[in-house]
């Protein structure tokens, strides 16, 4: 399972208790829609991706694998499938539930990389860090 987490609020959560607890649920919805914004984007990748990779039978149904540094392409829907987020006050997950995702997102011996979950994150990160700043001016 692959698994995003935002960390780093400790000094949030004492500001929050200086200024106005209100903040709080300013601060959580910011946290889900960023997940949300995770989650969606990184469904959107695997969906719409157009993959360069080379083509191979599994039975009658022909697939073309996405190449290495490319997101994942869809086959079975398995992968889009998995992808969750989980949300709970300031903290939250956003990540992919299939065993295979780590082998995807890192590659392995006998294949290379298909990073599509942090680099989903790294892109919402600066979204992240402004609409926080907004809520806790």
């Amino acid at each position: 399972m692959i698994t995003v987490s935002l960390e780093g609020l400790d000094n949030l959560d004492k500001l929050i208790i200086q200024n106005r607890a209100s903040i709080r649920k300013d601060v959580s919805a910011v946290v889900n829609q960023s997940l949300k914004n995770i989650r969606n984007n990184i469904i959107r990748k695997l969906q719409r991706g157009t993959p360069q990779g080379r083509y191979y039978k599994r039975g009658r149904k022909v697939h073309r694998a996405s190449a290495g540094g490319q997101p994942p392409a869809t086959d079975r829907g398995q992968l889009v499938g998995s992808v969750f987020v989980q949300h709970e006050g300031l903290f939250g997950y956003s990540g992919v539930r299939t065993k295979y995702a780590l082998y995807l997102e890192y590659g392995t011996t006998k294949m290379q990389a298909r990073p599509f979950v942090f680099p989903t994150a790294e892109e919402e990160q600066s979204v992240f860090i402004e609409n926080l700043k907004k809520v806790i001016q």
